[in-house]
């Protein structure tokens, strides 16, 4: 009963955490604009870009700040999400005396993909795509069962959800590839 109440205890941790950083994400800072066309004299204009560049400098100082918090708060939420996805023996797999087999099932098919999504829209959102690919792995592993969790349309949705993260990380230019072939390159032309 204890391993089950601390297994309910995270879930809520879970959702909290992903309310906090959803109500943090949507309150981004956003950066002031300029736009000289916009008026008719140039003294008027200098005038104005000097306050843009001062509420451009605040603007900065906050960013900076809602970044910092925002990884904090992106990195104790996957944090949650992971250990109670991956939760040794899976969760929710081992039926209590009060519920039986089909309501456990039930019970996972409503908590588990809710979890998984709120998990891929935070890798999402927060440019890890990696760990979004990770989340494809940990749902088609067989040790917990996830993807049984999943209606065949929640799948597609998320495999769609994963290929976009795939294909981010196939453009995204990897500084040890490229290194490695520039030195190959630089040494072949050497050698001719």
């Amino acid at each position: 009963m204890d391993r089950e109440y601390g297994h309910w205890k995270l879930y809520i941790r879970c959702l909290n955490w992903y309310d906090a950083w959803l109500t943090h994400h949507s309150a981004q800072p956003q950066a002031p604009t300029f736009h000289p066309a916009a008026y008719a004299h140039a003294a008027q204009a200098r005038a104005e870009y000097q306050h843009f560049k001062a509420k451009y400098a605040h603007y900065e100082s906050v960013h900076a700040e809602w970044l910092e918090n925002e990884q904090s708060t992106v990195e104790k939420c996957v944090g949650a999400l992971m250990e109670l996805l991956q939760l040794e023996g899976g969760w929710l797999t081992a039926a209590p005396a009060s519920l039986a087999p089909h309501e456990l099932h039930s019970l996972r098919r409503q908590c588990v993909p809710r979890l998984v999504l709120m998990l891929v829209q935070i890798c999402t959102h927060s440019n890890q795509e990696e760990l979004c690919l990770a989340v494809a792995d940990l749902i088609a592993a067989p040790l917990h069962n996830l993807h049984t969790c999943f209606t065949a349309e929640q799948l597609r949705a998320l495999l769609q959800q994963f290929r976009a993260a795939y294909i981010k990380v196939q453009l995204q230019p990897n500084s040890k590839e490229q290194e490695e072939s520039a030195a190959a390159g630089e040494s072949q032309a050497m050698r001719a």
